[in-house]
């Protein structure tokens, strides 16, 4: 049965993925978003990497997610409470308000940082999102109508609506959680294997330009190496942001600093890593030792 209701959500998932018909929208809010942070100049760029989660090193998005949910699933848990009572319960009825609220104000949250994580996919990836966007958004406007319906003292109404309201909401968890672990939205794209403790020689020091990336491969590998201010440093070939190769430039262009010199807070702003690239600035030492 479990497996049964797997296929019937893989199959919900795929059907989203091909259809092409939301890329006409999908456009559309990704350039209204664009243009937004554009608009706002630099803070604008400072605003996206602080939504993103680019200072912090961690995606921002998952994490207030927790703050909605789980108002939420408080507020249905005291409005059951009450509906169970043979007595008025005004305390579970307040309790229910409150965090009900509290949930409605942190999905403005959770839809800001979702946008900006939503704006940096692609094909299948942002298809989903935006469907999952639509969804969640959707039992948004179910808990602000139960909101709406509890001032009016309809209180019964106000508890099927959130239960309704909490039932979207597993659907777009579910959605998200495809993003996540199926297309890896948001996740670390680098090799995090254990680095071996030695050094290989794998190419002569004086043929590495300034400036210029070279890939190189130790033990199937993929490495690039780069000299930079006569310093030369390693990196993985693989980037941390969405998997793609860091020897054609675009996920280095800060001066090709490493984590742990002077640059990398520079290094760090400029681009949109979440996580840290897999990099090693001790290939210095090891080209002097061997030169």
């Amino acid at each position: 049965m479990a497996q049964r209701r797997a296929r019937i959500g893989d199959r919900i998932t795929e059907w989203i993925e091909h259809r092409r018909s939301l890329d006409a929208p999908g456009h559309a809010l990704g350039v209204a978003v664009s243009l937004a942070f554009r608009l706002m100049g630099r803070r604008g760029k400072d605003l996206r990497s602080l939504l993103h989660g680019t200072r912090y090193g961690h995606p921002l998005h998952p994490m207030l997610v927790a703050v909605p949910v789980g108002s939420w699933t408080a507020s249905v848990l005291f409005d059951l409470l009450d509906g169970a009572s043979e007595q008025p319960a005004p305390r579970a009825r307040a309790a229910a308000v409150m965090t009900l609220g509290l949930g409605c104000l942190g999905a403005g949250g959770a839809v800001l940082t979702g946008l900006v994580d939503w704006q940096e996919t692609h094909g299948k990836a942002r298809r989903v999102g935006i469907v999952h966007a639509a969804v969640n958004a959707m039992a948004l406007g179910l808990f602000l109508g139960s909101l709406g319906l509890r001032r009016r003292g309809r209180r019964r109404a106000a508890r099927s609506l959130s239960l309704l309201g909490f039932a979207t909401v597993f659907g777009g968890g579910y959605l998200g959680g495809h993003l996540a672990y199926r297309r890896r939205v948001g996740t670390d794209h680098a090799d995090r294997s254990p680095a071996p403790m030695g050094f290989t020689p794998v190419l002569s020091s004086a043929a590495l330009p300034e400036n210029t990336p070279r890939r190189v491969e130790v033990d199937g590998v993929g490495v690039v190496l780069v000299r930079h201010d006569g310093r030369l440093s390693a990196l993985s070939d693989r980037c941390s942001h969405f998997g793609g190769p860091c020897r054609r430039g675009g996920c280095s262009t800060a001066g090709w600093s490493v984590p742990g010199t002077a640059r990398a807070t520079a290094w760090t702003a400029a681009t949109r890593w979440t996580a840290p690239p897999l990099a090693d600035s001790r290939a210095s030492r090891c080209a002097r030792r061997t030169a």
